[in-house]
């Protein structure tokens, strides 16, 4: 959600709030509400998730018949990092040097996190 949508969104919920609270309290607690979404929004653009995805939480999806995922960036458990791809059928995290070349080596430290490889824009 870019910074304008997440405004946007924060003033819907507002003027739904408010329509909801009683008529008297209505100016005295519109403004107070408008603010808690500003600075909600603002904290969220500042503090973007990290692109890393934990291997306990998911593993890439498999792209092809094989068995494989695409290939991503990974982290093992010494913060070394590498590219990879992971192979369902083996349950194992392999070795690639790009352009879908793979040396069939399974990576022997604990891959803690992978991430996808980020496009270059030009």
């Amino acid at each position: 959600m870019i910074r304008k949508q997440i405004f946007e969104k924060s003033a819907e919920y507002v003027e739904i709030y408010s329509r909801s609270v009683p008529i008297e309290f209505r100016d005295s607690i519109n403004g107070h509400v408008e603010k808690a979404f500003i600075a909600g929004a603002k904290w969220a653009d500042e503090n973007q998730p990290s692109p890393w995805i934990c291997t306990d939480d998911l593993l890439p999806k498999i792209i092809n018949n094989g068995g494989y995922s695409d290939i991503v960036l990974v982290i093992d458990e010494n913060n070394n990092i590498e590219l990879a791809i992971y192979s369902f059928y083996r349950g194992a995290w392999i070795r690639a040097y790009g352009n879908d070349d793979i040396d069939d080596s399974i990576i022997q430290n604990d891959i803690t996190h992978w991430m996808m490889i980020p496009k270059i824009l030009n």
